[in-house]
This record gives structure tokens, C-alpha cells and sequence, in this order.
């Protein structure tokens, strides 16, 4: 699994590929193959299939491009910092053609390992974040979130699960 991305202007939930069936989970570092023909081979052709003719917006040219550009601040600065993440925004009727195209090329043989990715969407919203009183008034103001950021509609209920659990930091 890994991190695809987040609903822009969004820091409640985010959302994840899943590969099932690759047999060392993908590496979020630099340095795994997996990664690099996941973002060369699908991720980016997809993206820029849909995105030509749509203005401001920026694609990295490849997996070696955004790798440099992550590590750029801790070898400019040098501190140790983690990689700065790549991230690129998308408009839902963009991403529901560029998620299409995905799906299709993780179809053809060369790229067996990626078959059957799924996205998974995970949302991480404390209580306070909310300015409601009780616990249902939290449960609503999130599924309203959860609404804005996700058509519902597109979502077939046996694909969708919703787990509420609560914990106390103190």
C-alpha cells in the first residue's frame, strides 16, 4: 500500500493504493524498482494523457525527476529532513479518467504485478477538530466532509466499509 494522495484543501482523509498482489509491499524510498515502474510506466502516462490540454498543470517528467526534487531540501540545506512527497492535485472528473487508464494498463502482462490495485481512502478526523458538542453532531459533520470529498454515488456498498473507533490520548 501506498500513499496516493489527498482531496486538495483536505487534511482529513487520504488516499492509498493497494497492490495485493506484489510480493514485497512497495517501498516509499527512492531506491525500489517497483515504485519507479509503478510512476514511469502507469501513474505518469495516465496523467499526462488526460492532463495536455488542461492549463497550470505541472507534471514531473519521471521517477528520477520527483526523487531529486524530494531530496532537494536536505541536500540544499543540509539537515536531516525526510523526502518532501510528490504531490500533484486533481480534479475528480480528471482522476476518475486517469484512475480508468490505470486500471487498464495494470491489466496488460508487463505490468502482472500491479493488477487489481485499489484505491482505499482513509479519513483521520479527531473530534476536536470539529467544532460540535456531541459525538453524533462529529459523526455528522464528517460524513458531510466525507460527502464533499467522495461521490458516494461512484461507490459500490459492498466496496465501501466504514469503521468509527475512538481513542483517548490524554
Amino acid at each position: 500500500m501506498m500513499q496516493l494522495g489527498a482531496p486538495r484543501n483536505n487534511s482529513v482523509f487520504t488516499v492509498y493504493a493497494v497492490f495485493p498482489h506484489l510480493e514485497k509491499p512497495i517501498a516509499t524510498t527512492c531506491h525500489c524498482k517497483s515504485l519507479e515502474k509503478w510512476t514511469d510506466k502507469i501513474m505518469l502516462p495516465a496523467m499526462y494523457k488526460f492532463l495536455k490540454g488542461i492549463p497550470h498543470h505541472f507534471l514531473a517528467p519521471s521517477h528520477k525527476f520527483i526523487v531529486m526534487n524530494s531530496q532537494a531540501e536536505r541536500v540544499e540545506t543540509m539537515r536531516d529532513v525526510e523526502d518532501t512527497p510528490y504531490k500533484h492535485y486533481l480534479r475528480g472528473d480528471v482522476f476518475r479518467q486517469v484512475w480508468n487508464e490505470v486500471v487498464m494498463t495494470t491489466q496488460q502482462a508487463q505490468f502482472a504485478e500491479f493488477r487489481d490495485v485499489f484505491l482505499v481512502a482513509v479519513g483521520d478526523l479527531e473530534p476536536l477538530m470539529t467544532e460540535s458538542d456531541t459525538f453524533e453532531q462529529v459523526l455528522e459533520e464528517t460524513l458531510q466532509i466525507w460527502e464533499h470529498v467522495i461521490d458516494v454515488q461512484e461507490v459500490a456498498k459492498e466496496d465501501m466499509e466504514i469503521r468509527i473507533e475512538t481513542q483517548l490520548i490524554l
